[in-house]
């Protein structure tokens, strides 16, 4: 038997999403008009996303690639952001590490240059 969504069910999506879509822009440190810039929308749209947690398919899409998030985390579906862990830690880079591609770097110029000569 299938689940019918009632008015006060689908206003708590909503809400959810509002919620999860102003949890990120904080955690971000993010204006609305920086986000609404990237969704290509006004600012008051993008505020409306954030109070009444209506968004389009299109907004959907990019919002979660923008943030690292699945579609579920952002629609309140799921409550791990597992891909925006997985992703920051793909980024993690040490200074020594910097420091040895950019050795790599050098050496791979200085063969450059005597293999011109």
């Amino acid at each position: 038997m299938s689940k019918i969504k009632t008015t006060e069910n689908k206003t708590k999506d909503t809400e959810r999403i509002a919620e999860r879509l102003r949890k990120l822009r904080f955690e971000n440190s993010l204006t609305q008009e920086k986000v609404a810039e990237m969704l290509g929308v006004t600012q008051q749209t993008y505020s409306k996303y954030e109070k009444e947690g209506n968004l389009d398919g299109k907004a959907i899409i990019k919002l979660c690639e923008f943030y690292g998030v699945s579609a579920d985390y952002l629609l309140g579906i799921e409550q791990s952001k597992t891909i925006v862990e997985e992703k920051k830690m793909s980024y993690d880079i040490s200074e020594h590490d910097i420091d040895i591609i950019a050795k790599v770097i050098n050496i791979i110029e200085e063969k450059n240059k005597n293999t011109k000569k």
